[in-house]
């Protein structure tokens, strides 16, 4: 039989149901979820592994800031946010450099994308972590929204520089 801490430990472990599974011993799905029953645990929202929700503070991730104040588009759809950045396709390794970081800050999968106008990248990623940043998405221009550099970064000199880099990169000086 399966004890409750057991259970409880592996279940609110950051590892799919199936893994879960496999570390009770290879019980099936129906086994499992009579075991969550019997001991009043709750079950996961679906997706299995959860997602990163908070903005990270490091500084690469205080860089991918300076670029989206700079050049960026955070944009609601149905259930996640998408952050946008925009480079002209001359700059490649520039290109290649943002979507280095962005893939680093959130740990997720970055898309570029062409732009209508076909002189223009979008480098484009989908995550709720961008819930904490420092404007609302569809709330009209980041200069109406009086958008500035949070305070985290603005306490921590490495930090800062790592963002004023990202808004040289993206709007120059």
């Amino acid at each position: 039989m399966i004890t409750k801490d057991e259970l409880v430990q592996l279940w609110n472990s950051d590892i799919t149901v199936v893994k879960v599974r496999e570390k009770l011993g290879r019980i099936s799905e129906r086994q499992l979820y009579k075991y969550l029953k019997l001991y009043d645990i709750p079950k996961r929202k679906r997706g299995g592994v959860r997602k990163q929700t908070t903005y990270p503070q490091t500084i690469e991730s205080a860089y991918v800031m300076g670029l989206a104040i700079g050049d960026g588009n955070i944009s609601k759809l149905k259930r996640t946010l998408r952050l946008r950045l925009y480079c002209d396709e001359r700059y490649k390794k520039l290109i290649d450099k943002w979507k280095l970081s962005c893939e680093n800050v959130f740990q997720r999968r970055v898309s570029i994308s062409n732009h209508h106008c076909g002189k223009c990248k979008i480098i484009s990623i989908h995550t709720n972590a961008l819930s904490t940043f420092p404007w609302e998405p569809n709330k009209g221009h980041k200069w109406k929204q009086k958008v500035k550099i949070p305070d985290w970064i603005i306490e921590n000199e490495e930090f800062l520089h790592a963002c004023m880099r990202g808004l040289f990169e993206t709007d120059g000086c």
